[in-house]
């Protein structure tokens, strides 16, 4: 981890955690490495690394765009165009932030409740200004309290969103599965492939269950 490797090779790692600049920046250098590597296994396998990227797929198959080995093929243009933005948008952000740090970083000193405000009023011009359709602000307000509700009872979002954008891409590709194999579902298991996805699913939601029980454990006995 970006952090952790900062912290490794840092004089002063004790003042990490506290607000350090080698922390801050660490963590905003990995959080900027995120995109760009998550777009990696989206557009070749289609499989989305994270909320973001898993955003992107639901836009590309909205429009028609099925991520995989023959976009590359189909779409070069629209590959080479989505890296040469994400390099454009680095540079013009390195621009900016060198020349006005000192402006931006006023905005924190903004009260939460004004700058939360504001956000929301510019985000719900810029829905309607798409379509000019009320329905779609009612859409965007009714999600922005379904995710204020899962904050407030600590859900995680990123596996929603995911299984939201992935869920009908799943629902159809099984529907294709089966009808090749005339209604048998026992083709997810008798090709080696797609038995090692069941496997590796499988062991993807046990092994955590697996894990917080032993911690459980162990915690009721050394309490």
């Amino acid at each position: 981890m970006p952090i952790a490797e900062a912290k490794r090779s840092s004089k002063n790692p004790k003042e990490f955690g506290g607000g350090t600049p080698e922390g801050c920046l660490a963590s905003e250098a990995g959080n900027n490495a995120v995109p760009a590597g998550a777009m990696i296994p989206l557009l070749t396998l289609g499989i989305p690394g994270e909320a973001l990227s898993a955003l992107l797929l639901g836009i590309f198959v909205a429009n028609g765009i099925y991520p995989g080995p023959l976009l590359l093929v189909k779409e070069p243009v629209l590959i080479y165009t989505i890296y040469f933005s994400m390099l454009l948008i680095n540079i013009v952000a390195f621009a900016l932030l060198a020349l006005f740090l000192r402006p931006f970083a006023t905005i924190v000193r903004l009260p939460s409740s004004i700058l939360g405000i504001s956000v929301m009023v510019i985000s719900l011009l810029g829905i309607y200004s798409m379509n000019l359709q009320v329905f779609e602000i009612g859409v965007a307000i009714f999600m922005g309290v379904f995710g204020y509700i899962m904050l407030r009872l600590e859900w995680p979002l990123v596996p929603w969103v995911l299984g939201f954008v992935l869920g009908p891409i799943i629902e159809e590709r099984m529907r294709e599965s089966l009808s090749m194999s005339d209604g048998n579902p026992a083709i997810f298991i008798t090709r080696p492939i797609t038995l090692g996805f069941v496997l590796a699913s499988l062991l993807v939601v046990v092994i955590p269950l697996i894990l917080d029980r032993r911690k459980k454990l162990r915690a009721a006995m050394f309490a």
